[in-house]
């Protein structure tokens, strides 16, 4: 009957994303060879194991009271991004949006697919550092060649640099003052 099936039905059964499932302890019952692959560890060694373990230090504290409000709130969870501790140390990035795990009509833990979101947020941050980088060069860029261009008319550096020391607490306001004094020749 399988052979039948379209061809995208294997992914149904060998998903390519983490897939987990934890008790109400926050202990892992179920958790695929992803998972496992992702964190460093065998299937065997999760098994058992409360998923705060990986949590990285800092996101402990925000994901425990996600889990523990999901627990005793019937409204759904949302999708959340954390990080987690590899076996080798290196930080990852995850995302998931779990949901109850019911048997009887009973929610006896929750499941979740968990995607591997680490070069997303490389990206991010990257692009983060580069805007960063541009607004300061182009900040610097601005400043500079009104400086430049209030020299050639004759103005004075040291008065300059003496105003912007003493009046000016930020280069964007002493930006500004030179570009009005510019115009004003």
């Amino acid at each position: 009957m399988l052979s039948r099936l379209p061809h995208r039905w294997p992914y149904v059964f060998h998903r390519p994303d983490a897939d987990q499932r934890i008790d109400l302890t926050g202990a892992f019952t179920y958790v695929n060879g992803v998972l496992a692959e992702l964190l460093g560890y065998s299937v065997e060694e999760l098994l058992g194991r409360r998923f705060e373990e990986f949590l990285h230090p800092d996101d402990i504290e925000n994901v425990m009271k996600l889990f523990l409000n999901a627990i005793s709130s019937p409204i759904e969870s949302e999708t959340i991004e954390f990080r987690v501790m590899r076996r080798d140390g290196r930080v990852i990035h995850l995302m998931s949006k779990p949901t109850r795990y019911m048997i009887d009509g009973r929610t006896v833990g929750f499941q979740a697919i968990i995607i591997d979101i680490t070069e997303r947020k490389n990206a991010e941050e990257a692009l983060r550092r580069s805007e960063e980088q541009y607004r300061i060069i182009n900040q610097n860029m601005s400043v500079s060649s009104i400086v430049q261009r209030l020299i050639l008319c004759g103005w004075d550096r040291s008065l300059l640099v003496r105003l912007g020391e003493q009046e000016f607490s930020s280069s964007t306001r002493l930006e500004l003052v030179l570009f009005r004094w510019y115009l004003l020749l």
